[in-house]
């Protein structure tokens, strides 16, 4: 069973038992990609102070989507 089923239906229940059992554990997100859920505040504090991981599309490794693999875009040269 994975750990974040039934989120949408019961989500305190869910979360509850994520922060137990898998507190950071990777989702599907809406659009079929990967994400990772992270549940527990000082594990969240902690990768938001974490310099390594970044929002920005140009530090992305490329991924595998539905078949195409796909690499992050170029840093446009000016």
């Amino acid at each position: 069973m994975d750990p974040a089923e039934g989120l949408i239906d019961h989500p305190y229940a869910v979360y509850d038992r994520l922060r137990d059992t898998a507190p950071v554990h990777r989702v599907a997100g809406t659009d079929g990609n990967p994400a990772w859920l992270v549940t527990r505040y000082e594990d969240v504090r902690e990768a938001l102070a974490n310099p390594l991981l970044s929002m920005d599309k140009k530090h992305a490794l490329p991924v595998v989507t539905r078949g195409c693999r796909c690499r992050p875009p170029s840093t446009p040269t000016s």
